[in-house]
């Protein structure tokens, strides 16, 4: 499988900060949105289609469609993995995907959630799931836009225990 340099986790996809400081920040040429949810969404997908910049190339795959997608496939600087959520990324990398760095931008409050910082929130399954991709060596950290200071998982992780 090949390597995802970045992937980015917010429960919002695309939208603003994405598009005007992500981007531009890295250098995007191409945005890969993996969620089964939206995928099979027509009005969903079309929602995204229609927020991402038009000289961006873009596609909204699930994760099977994403281990096809990524097999053998060189780790790209120019293009941006964007997720919903933490268990997509537990998926992906159960079925041989690799990435080499998480930045989490939103995960919102919930039932059963204990705040990280102020737009991240996480559960007790979420707290595991970020466990197992330090303890495989993802980059996971916290920015909401490339002009603030990244966070690192581990600065606040045990603040929740």
């Amino acid at each position: 499988m090949s390597l995802i340099k970045y992937c980015r986790c917010d429960d919002r996809l695309i939208h603003g900060q994405v598009i005007y400081k992500w981007v531009k920040y890295l250098n995007i040429k191409q945005i890969i949105v993996v969620d089964d949810e939206t995928s099979q969404d027509v009005i969903s997908k079309g929602l995204v289609r229609m927020a991402a910049p038009k000289d961006i190339n873009l596609s909204v795959i699930s994760v099977n469609e994403a281990t096809r997608y990524f097999y053998k496939k060189e780790e790209n600087d120019s293009t941006l993995v964007l997720i919903k959520g933490l268990s997509t990324v537990n998926r992906m990398l159960d079925l041989g995907i690799s990435i080499n760095k998480l930045i989490i931008g939103r995960i919102p409050t919930g039932t059963g959630k204990k705040k990280l910082t102020n737009n991240v929130y996480i559960n007790n399954n979420e707290y595991l799931l970020i466990n197992t991709f330090i303890n495989k060596n993802i980059d996971v950290e916290i920015q909401m836009i490339p002009d603030e200071k990244a966070i690192k998982i581990e600065d606040v992780l045990d603040d929740i225990k």
